[in-house]
Order: C-alpha cells, then structure tokens, then sequence
C-alpha cells in the first residue's frame, strides 16, 4: 500500500509539472500573436539571416563613418583671443574660407610699421639712381661758370701788374696780392668743376647694395608679419562641413597648450573606416562588396565596397561599449567607400560592415 500511494504522489507530481510547461507555452505562443512589434522583428531577424546566407558574408567588422578625409581639428596658429566665429555648427564651406577670426591688433601696427619702412627704404634708392635734382645741377653749373670768370679776371690782373712790375711802375708787394689772387681764382674754379662733376656723377655701387639690401631686410620683416597675421585667420583646408565649434568669441587660445577650435571634415563622399582583426585580413580584397548596418536603422542597409586597404596594423579604437569587447588586438584599417551618400550617416557614428565573398 505505501508503494502504489508513492507512485501516485510520483504521477501526479510529473503531471502537474508537464501541465505548467504545457500552459507557459501556450502563454508564449499567445504573447507573440498579440505583440506585433516582437513578431515583426523576429520575421525581420530570420529575413535578415536569410539575406546574410545568400550574399555570402565572409567577415563583419566595426567600423565609423567618415568623411572624404579624416575629421580634422583646427586650432590657432597664434596666442591671442577669439574675436569672431564666422560659421554655425553643419555649415558647408568652401576651401580657403575664414571660419574664425583671432584678434590680433599688435600684429597689424606692426604689419604698418614694416610698410612704411619699405617704402622709405625704396623710395630713397629712386633718389640715389635719379642723382641730384635739376636746379642743383644748374647751380652748380652756375657756380663753374662764375668761379672761371672769376679767374680768368684774376689773370688778366696778374699778368697786367706783373708787366707792370718788371717795368719797375708797381711794388713788389701790389705783384705778390696779384699773383695770389689768380693763385686762388684758379683753386676756386677747380673747386667748383669737382663739385659739379660730383652732382652730376652716377651713384656708388656699395651704395645701391647697401639700399638693396635694406629693402630686401624690410620686406623680409614684412612678410614675417604678414604671415603671423595669417595665422590669425582659421581657414577651412578644402570644401566640407564644419561638425562642431569647441571655442567661441571671447575664448584664449595658446599655441603652447593647443585646444582645437574647430572640428571639421570632407563629407561630399561618404566612406566607413573599418577595424579588420589580423586573423581575418587575408579575407580582404580591393574593389570587394560590402553591407552597412547601423543598430539606429535595423531596416536599412547601406552598399560600399572596399576602396583601400591598410599597410600597418594598430589598436582597436571602435569599441561597442560591451564589457567583453577586446580592446588590445591589432586591427587593419580598411575604408570602404559609400556607394550613395546617405544624411542619415553622421560622421563619426559607429556602425558594422559585413564583407561579401565576391
């Protein structure tokens, strides 16, 4: 009697635990027909696994999207204070555009100051190869003709008193004044003919490369400065995007301890830079056929193929944020190009490229 009663207690233990499965699968089956959502996603999951069998996939890889170019930070050429912020955050731009302005007020005396002292330098090389002016010129021709006839008079003179004076009419001493009176009409008009000839004489050249090398030393200086003032203004590198504005008017910026004011990048053509583990390289091949998804568009798929393969293996940097995700394996930076530009890829979103077999 007390076995069948334990039997019984048996039966009716496995009966009661088959009627619990039993009744939370019937719970489960019931949750899934009345929860579209979880039904259309299950359907899209093993339609998804479906088109993952045909294309084929040989390697899935994390990767970012990214422009035409890397993201590049601008950041200042000089010390100084943010006067001016040109654009607005997702602002297309042209190549060689001013994007920020930094004030630089000192640089731009300086910048006069250099000016001026070039075209003073410049301006007296003119006067030194024109020579003398004109009325200069005629003066001292002037002072040549007065200072001949003025010996030529003191030597009429001479030769009258010295006449005079072997004739015994006139003193010794009325002869020597004479004779010093040409003596020094004759120094006199020497003196003039040098002095015109001097004001009528090319200039030296030691003089011309002293004013040469003047010049070139003043626009040296200039240009010094005018390239410092350059550094003033943060030019876009080529046509793109400007993603963010880190710094605004008002804000210090350093040279010594650089903060990038600007983030920008080439986004006309769309490409994923992704992070092939080193086990997998030997999958990869130029020109091959890959597929985008991105866990903020489950139903979409983007088309790339492989446009450049890397030469060097570094760090993993796309990480997925799961705690299990190896960040100390060597990965080969691939970039697989876009084959249409999509605005629902931002730069810098995180997405997975699966590698066809193609």
């Amino acid at each position: 009697m007390q076995s069948r009663s334990l039997l019984r207690g048996t039966r009716s233990i496995v009966l009661l635990f088959v009627a619990i499965i039993s009744c939370a699968t019937w719970l489960a089956v019931r949750r899934r027909a009345s929860t579209p959502e979880l039904g259309a996603l299950a359907n899209r999951a093993s339609a998804e696994a479906k088109a993952d069998d045909a294309s084929l996939i040989v390697l899935a890889a994390s990767g970012r999207v990214e422009g035409r170019s890397d993201t590049i930070n601008i950041g200042p050429g000089t010390d100084g204070v943010i006067s001016r912020v040109l654009v607005r955050e997702g602002e297309r731009v042209n190549q060689g555009q001013v994007l920020a302005l930094i004030s630089c007020d000192d640089l731009r005396a300086a910048e006069a100051e250099a000016e001026a002292n070039i075209a003073s330098r410049t301006q007296e090389r003119i006067r030194l190869l024109r020579g003398s002016r004109l009325e200069e010129r005629r003066d001292a021709a002037a002072q040549t003709e007065l200072a001949l006839a003025r010996a030529n008079q003191s030597e009429t003179q001479y030769r009258r008193i010295k006449s005079l004076f072997e004739s015994g009419v006139v003193s010794k001493e009325i002869f020597d004044n004479a004779e010093t009176e040409f003596a020094l009409s004759r120094a006199a008009y020497k003196s003039a003919v040098e002095r015109e000839r001097l004001i009528n004489a090319s200039p030296l050249p030691e003089d011309i490369a002293r004013l040469d090398a003047e010049i070139q030393s003043a626009q040296g200086g200039a240009k010094a400065v005018k390239e410092r003032i350059e550094k003033c203004s943060l030019k876009a590198p080529s046509r793109g995007t400007v993603l963010r504005i880190y710094r605004l008017a008002g804000e210090s910026v350093s040279t010594v301890f650089p903060q990038p004011v600007i983030a920008f990048a080439d986004d006309s053509k769309l490409r994923i830079r992704a992070e092939v583990d080193e086990r997998d390289i030997a999958l990869l091949h130029l020109g091959q056929k890959a597929l985008i998804r991105v866990d903020a568009f489950p139903d979409k798929t983007f088309a790339g193929r492989v446009s450049s393969i890397g030469l060097l293996m570094g760090r993993k940097r796309v990480l997925s944020g799961n705690s299990t995700d190896k960040a100390d394996r060597d990965v080969l930076d691939t970039l697989v190009d876009l084959e249409k530009n999509d605005d629902r890829l931002v730069v810098g979103l995180r997405v997975t490229v699966r590698f066809l077999a193609n």
